[in-house]
């Protein structure tokens, strides 16, 4: 008895559950298992829905507008169109029901998809204004459109609107005032002042001289006054425009300029003839200053751009000296005459850059050569006279003279070289006439090999020609070239009377405020160097840093650290000066090898 008394009970929970989710499920504005509003092929009794509509028209008559509310839901969940809007409404106004912008926007949706025209356009404001839905532009403009296509006559207007402020669609002119027009059509007011006003705007922009704009607006509109004017701007473009042209045909750019100014505003075709003027002028200036300082390449390269007479003849112009050079450069490369290429290119290498590669080609492959002479003429004077000593001149500043004794001691056990000390103690090239003092150097003896250490006193100003009457600020562009060709002058001398040269770079430093001096300096020197055959830049930075790249008075030496610099963070102990000239010698047995094999 007892276990069929629990069963009646489960048995009539059961039954409630079953009532509860019945009356939810025809209550409910929103599918359960998608979350969509009901669409109308749910019903399949459009009777009921006719029914359950007029039912709810009779109860809003009387003012019962929650029934109202009530049955509009019945008759939109089977499929009644009017019933989703006006029930849409009911929710967006909060009449007959607790408002709930959601739920109308879901409903206007319903009965939008259904084409709706009045649906359709209460859903584009809802996206427009973010009212229950995210706010979205590009649906707000597409749900307009809808409805304007179907004579909306407040969907043309305010989608009208969208295209003239851009939102969610670019700026249309034409269809802004399309459906302004379509809304007047239909007796809108509002539309009916806005094309009132723009039509009104038309003789001020023909008086502002504004004629494209002028233009643009008048021909939307086909009555009799507004086609007048819109000939009349098109008249005063083409003959303004007219004038220019044949300005800019006879290469009268000034003249373009002058007289297209003031009517620039006239219209966009105007506007880019002027513009185009002005940059054919300030072509023609630049490629004019290219071709005076010989750079042809860059004067053909921009004269080409352009299709006017002159500039294209400059441009042919350019090509041709390009091609004149180059041809004969290759006929000299080809028959092995460097000297020739080097001589006729160097001065002429602003023309182009296949120029420069050729003469910087040329330049490697004679310097290539002109080593090998190097090579073999010393040893042609050693062989032919075994007595000769080799003779090793060191010359720089204080540096170069620690280079020097510790290049001494490593050759004094050899009988065929001799080391000239040629450094001066506080010398460099920003105050002291090295110049003068090599070319005596050489004068007095024969020197086989030169080793130059340079740089440390150079961080300064610069005596012009050696003398104090002329200072040149330190690390300003007429410093850097003065010192630059200082380099050059030396290095060239020692190469004219083919002596081959070591240029030791100058090694970090302890003091912070020389080491932008040690890199400028290095970065002179080592692109110095290879413009001349004899001279070969030999860096030192990394003989003279620690493991972590920075200075250090202590480096490793055979496996153990050892003291390498002098107190002053400058100068070398005899041990730090035996790195540098084991260095230096070992580039120099490189390059000749057979002195390498000399017998003490």
């Amino acid at each position: 008895m007892r276990r069929l008394l629990i069963t009646k009970k489960r048995l009539l929970s059961l039954l409630v559950f079953i009532s509860v989710i019945s009356l939810l499920y025809w209550l409910m504005p929103i599918n359960f298992f998608n979350n969509q509003p009901y669409s109308s092929n749910k019903s399949n009794n459009i009777q009921e829905a006719l029914q359950a509509f007029n039912t709810a028209e009779l109860y809003y008559k009387e003012g019962k507008v929650s029934q109202a509310a009530n049955w509009y839901q019945k008759a939109a969940l089977h499929g009644s169109i009017q019933a989703q809007l006006k029930l849409a409404r009911m929710y967006r106004e909060g009449q007959g029901t607790t408002q709930n912008l959601v739920l109308a926007a879901r409903w206007f949706t319903e009965a939008a998809k259904q084409n709706q025209v009045d649906a359709q356009l209460e859903l584009a404001r809802m996206y427009f204004n973010g009212e229950g839905i995210k706010q979205d532009f590009v649906f707000a403009a597409q749900w307009y459109s809808k409805a304007a296509e179907q004579g909306q006559v407040e969907a043309q207007f305010e989608l009208g609107i969208m295209y003239q402020d851009g939102k969610s669609v670019s700026p249309d002119y034409q269809k802004h005032i399309y459906w302004l027009k379509k809304a007047a059509e239909q007796e809108h007011v509002e539309a009916q002042l806005w094309i009132k006003n723009m039509q009104s705007q038309v003789p001020k922009l023909i008086e502002n001289e504004s004629f494209q704009q002028a233009y643009e607006l008048a021909s939307q509109f086909d009555i009799p006054e507004m086609q007048k004017l819109a000939d009349h701007a098109k008249k005063k473009i083409k003959i303004a425009l007219a004038e220019l042209k044949f300005l800019y045909a006879k290469a009268d750019y000034e003249g373009v300029i002058t007289q297209g100014i003031p009517k620039i505003k006239y219209s966009e075709d105007i506007q880019k003839l002027v513009e185009q003027a002005k940059k054919v002028q300030i072509a023609r200036k630049k490629v004019s200053q290219l071709m005076e300082t010989n750079q042809f390449q860059a004067a053909y390269e921009l004269a080409s751009q352009f299709e006017n007479n002159d500039l294209q003849a400059s441009a042919i112009y350019a090509k041709s000296q390009i091609d004149a050079v180059l041809t004969e450069l290759q006929y000299l490369y080809a028959k092995g005459d460097y000297d020739s290429v080097i001589q006729k290119g160097t001065s002429k290498i602003v023309f182009s850059n296949e120029i420069k590669k050729i003469v910087e080609q040329t330049h490697q492959q004679y310097t290539l050569i002109k080593r090998e002479q190097f090579k073999t003429e010393l040893k042609t004077v050693k062989d032919k006279k075994p007595s000769q000593k080799i003779t090793i001149a060191v010359i720089g500043d204080s540096l170069a003279m620690g280079v020097w004794a510790a290049i001494y001691r490593r050759l004094r056990p050899f009988q065929h070289f001799t080391v000239h000390n040629e450094a001066v103690t506080s010398g460099g090239l920003t105050a002291y006439d090295w110049q003068r003092k090599i070319k005596r150097l050489l004068k007095k003896h024969d020197v086989h090999i030169a080793v130059i250490v340079l740089g440390t006193n150079d961080g300064q100003v610069l005596l012009k020609n050696g003398k104090g009457r002329i200072r040149i600020p330190y690390k300003s562009e007429p410093w850097k070239e003065a010192y630059v060709q200082r380099v050059h002058n030396l290095m060239r001398l020692l190469d004219t009377h083919q002596v081959p040269t070591y240029w030791v770079g100058l090694p970090v430093m302890r003091r912070k405020n020389m080491k932008d001096q040690i890199v400028m300096l290095n970065r002179f020197y080592e692109e110095s160097a290879p413009l001349f055959a004899a001279v070969r830049f030999l860096p030192t930075r990394l003989l003279t840093v620690n493991e972590e790249g920075k200075y250090s008075a202590y480096l490793k030496v055979d496996g153990r650290k050892r003291l390498v610099r002098a107190k002053d963070g400058i100068h070398f102990t005899v041990r730090g000066y035996d790195i540098l000239a084991d260095y230096t010698l070992k580039n120099i047995f490189d390059d000749f090898p057979f002195l390498n094999t000399l017998e003490s």
